[in-house]
């Protein structure tokens, strides 16, 4: 049977400080025991996840999750649904604004035609006056020239 170690042998067996060791034990749920003294008691098992963790340890100081192969499956599963739920959300707002921008514009172009129409019924208006003051009056113009004046 593998004796069990306390926190300082642990450490040394493992090759990281003790304080690591005490953050890990908290960080990643290590199980392990306390003594009547309440100091940190590991086994071998305790041992052999704390090793883990020393190995998938990258340069930060954070260690990689050692998980099964099926928990990595069922977590990849779990994040892909959540994927798809987040590109159907986005792809739906994304209709929402081209709905909305489709209308905008549409609300625009009616506004548009209705000047231009106000515009042709303007010209028209002016056209016939224009119009109509030169058939009833061509007659009527007043002379007003240098030699009429002078009576010619």
């Amino acid at each position: 049977m593998y004796p069990p170690l306390k926190t300082k042998e642990a450490s040394d067996e493992i090759g990281v400080r003790p304080t690591t060791i005490r953050y890990w034990v908290k960080k990643y749920n290590v199980a392990c025991e306390r003594n009547d003294r309440g100091h940190l008691v590991f086994h071998k098992e305790a041992l052999e996840k704390l090793s883990q963790i020393k190995e998938s340890t990258n340069l930060s100081g954070d260690a990689k999750e050692v998980v099964s192969k099926e928990e990595f499956d069922q977590r990849m599963k779990a994040i892909c649904t959540k994927m798809d739920a987040i590109e159907q959300t986005l792809m739906k707002k994304a209709d929402e604004v081209v709905a909305f921008q489709l209308l905008q514009h549409r609300r625009e172009m009616d506004e548009l035609l209705e000047r231009v129409e106000r515009i042709e019924g303007k010209l028209e208006a002016m056209k016939n006056a224009k119009e109509h003051a030169i058939l009833i009056k061509p007659t009527e113009q007043k002379k007003t020239g240098f030699f009429h004046r002078l009576g010619f």
